[in-house]
């Protein structure tokens, strides 16, 4: 692995970090929450300039429907990121409270919307990706990785996760919480980290996995 594969690696990690972190605001003092926002915001900017090509070639190329459902869930992801930014200033109570804006509940509502919105978007956004994670732990694992039964193996952990998925989606009101009818209460806190982190997690490669099997679904046809 080069340099700058490993750097863009560990980014998107730390990203994913965060998200999950962002996630867990019923959980986490607010100062934790506003940091992790802050981090995530440098991370993608960093993210953004070492993709900066995609940017470059918007209006370059042909655009397949492969293309098009990537660009459509890069721009959501983008506008998503922008509007937590821009809500988030009025309602800060740590990092920007200096600033004296008032706090109204729009505001409130509309960043807690942003969150789920950003959430689905990053993970749909790696799905796009993901075929270029399974690559590199195939070149590791080597032949081992298509053997029959490690095959079958991960196709059955990733349905079991992505069935677990769909149950903790409707548990935690995703659905609600990205078309305005579930705000922050809807992010209700937790018993214990394992059930949050299990249940995110599971959400996360919900939305992951329907990509990535959609697009292998897509390029047979």
């Amino acid at each position: 692995m080069n340099k700058r594969r490993l750097i863009k690696g560990l980014i998107d990690a730390a990203m994913a970090v965060c998200l999950f972190l962002l996630m867990a605001y019923k959980m986490a003092p607010n100062g934790l929450h506003e940091f992790a926002g802050i981090v995530f915001f440098i991370l993608a900017i960093l993210h953004c300039v070492l993709n900066r090509f995609w940017f470059t070639a918007l209006f370059k190329g042909k655009y397949t429907v492969r293309r098009i459902l990537g660009t459509a869930a890069n721009v959501l992801l983008l506008t998503a990121l922008a509007v937590q930014i821009i809500t988030a200033l009025p309602i800060s109570e740590t990092v920007f409270a200096f600033l004296g804006l008032a706090k109204d509940r729009t505001s409130v509502v509309i960043h807690g919307v942003a969150g789920t919105w950003m959430f689905v978007m990053g993970f749909l956004h790696l799905g796009f990706h993901w075929d270029a994670v399974v690559r590199a732990f195939r070149r590791r694992l080597g032949s081992a990785a298509d053997h029959p039964v490690a095959v079958w193996l991960f196709r059955a952990a990733a349905a079991a996760l992505m069935a677990w998925g769909v149950k903790a989606s409707f548990d935690r009101a995703m659905g609600s919480r990205l078309i305005f009818n579930a705000g922050l209460h809807a992010m209700y806190s937790d018993p214990s980290v394992f059930r949050f982190i299990r249940d995110y997690l599971a959400i996360g490669a919900l939305y992951t996995g329907a990509v990535y099997f959609g697009l292998k679904l897509l390029q047979k046809n």
